[in-house]
Order: structure tokens, then C-alpha cells, then sequence
């Protein structure tokens, strides 16, 4: 790698990506389809998609875009985070990318749900409630991701706690909020009745991704620091 490589600069981007993500994960997530799915109403659920069929479809495309960005941000972390161990930055780069794919792909539920609705043929109460499955498998393939991310999260956590050029509380709060994804697919598939309740810890995840977020766009990396780091896994 040449010297002249800016590791402030790419920490920035990634700040950037980082905050692009969250802003259009939470907008598709909570502004978009907990305003407009009703798990228990179908019929409900079918009127206010019919009834904002272009809100529906923005959540679709910034999903997509989301996934473009988790993409970028998961490179920009493996440059960053590969002095500190290259294995384990490869390692959260793929599940960062698998969950990427995983996500990107149930979009097209979302984009069948629609369909459905729209001009499938079928009597109205039958199209919402074939609409409505669809609708919940996009829900387990978003959670399903999460999965993969967590995983990526705790290799990132690992990275950040052994880097010398990022605080250890990044990696204590980012490895947890790893461990809280992982659960929480957990109980999409195998205590779903528990999903609810499990809700408010994903809070914790914000906080800890806005957190971390923000430390890449306003502190970023010591570029010395960073070198130092790469010089030494150089020579080991």
C-alpha cells in the first residue's frame, strides 16, 4: 500500500456510509413499514399499501440503497481494521457482505407483496392474505441478515478492541450490539412469541452503531497511529 493512502479520509467515508445506513435503515423500518404493516391485519395492512403505494415503493428502493452503502462500509472497515488482524477484518467484511446479499434479495417480497395487491386477479381478502405471507418473509430474511451482521459485528467489536488507533469502548459496544442481532434472529425462528418483548434491545444497537457512527465522521483515525499499526503487521 502506498504511503500516500489517508486513513482520516477513509474513516470519514465510512463515517459517511455508516450514517447513510442508519438513516435509511430507520426511515424504511419505522417511518415506512411499521406505519403501514399490521402483522394481525391483513386487510388493514392491504388498504394502506394501496393507499401509499409510492411511500411503500421509496422503502423498497432506500433498502437497496442501504445494502449498496453496508457494502462500501464493510471495504472501507476491512482497510481500516486489516493492521490490526487481516483474518479477522476479511472475516467481518464477508458476513457484513452475506447479510448485504441476504437483505438486498428479500427485497423482491416486499416488491411481490405489492404485486399481489395490485393486479394479481385474485379476490381482495385472498390477495392481502397471500400478500401479507410475503410481507412476513421479507421480515424473517431481514432478521435472517441481522444474523450474519451480528456475526460481523463481534469480529468488528474484536478489531476495535485491539486497535490502537480506535477507543476500547467501540469495540465493548459494538460486540454487544452484535450479540443482541444474533439473539434476536434466534427468537424470529425459534421463540418468535419472544420477538416483541426482545424489541426495546435493539435500542442499544442504535446507540451503539450512531456511536460508532459518529467517533468515524468527527474523531476519525490517527493517521500515525494507523501507520504505526500497518508497519508492525508488516513485519510480524
Amino acid at each position: 500500500m502506498q504511503r500516500d493512502f489517508r486513513p482520516d479520509m477513509t474513516a470519514r467515508l465510512a463515517g459517511f456510509s455508516y450514517l447513510a445506513i442508519i438513516i435509511l435503515g430507520l426511515t424504511g423500518e419505522l417511518a415506512i413499514r411499521q406505519t403501514l404493516i399490521h402483522p394481525d391485519d391483513a386487510g388493514l395492512t392491504a388498504t394502506n399499501i394501496l393507499a401509499s403505494q409510492g411511500l411503500f415503493r421509496m422503502g423498497i428502493i432506500g433498502d437497496a440503497i442501504m445494502a449498496v452503502f453496508d457494502i462500501l462500509l464493510g471495504v472501507l472497515l476491512f482497510w481500516l481494521l486489516k493492521p490490526v488482524n487481516v483474518i479477522a477484518s476479511g472475516l467481518a467484511l464477508a458476513f457484513r457482505f452475506a447479510q448485504a446479499v441476504i437483505i438486498a434479495a428479500s427485497l423482491m417480497e416486499l416488491h411481490s407483496a405489492l404485486a399481489l395487491l395490485l393486479g394479481s386477479g385474485l379476490p381482495a381478502d385472498l390477495a392481502a392474505g397471500l400478500a401479507a405471507l410475503r410481507l412476513e418473509a421479507h421480515a424473517s430474511g431481514y432478521d435472517l441478515g441481522l444474523l450474519f451482521f451480528g456475526i460481523s459485528s463481534l469480529f468488528t467489536g474484536y478489531l476495535l478492541m485491539r486497535a490502537t488507533f480506535f477507543p476500547t469502548f467501540l469495540g465493548l459496544v459494538i460486540g454487544l450490539a452484535g450479540m443482541i442481532y444474533i439473539i434476536g434472529t434466534g427468537l424470529r425462528f425459534l421463540a418468535p412469541n419472544m420477538v416483541e418483548l426482545f424489541q426495546p434491545a435493539y435500542g442499544l444497537c442504535i446507540l451503539a452503531e450512531l456511536a460508532f457512527c459518529l467517533w468515524l465522521l468527527f474523531r476519525s483515525v490517527d493517521n500515525e497511529k494507523w501507520w504505526a499499526a500497518e508497519i508492525s503487521a508488516a513485519r510480524s
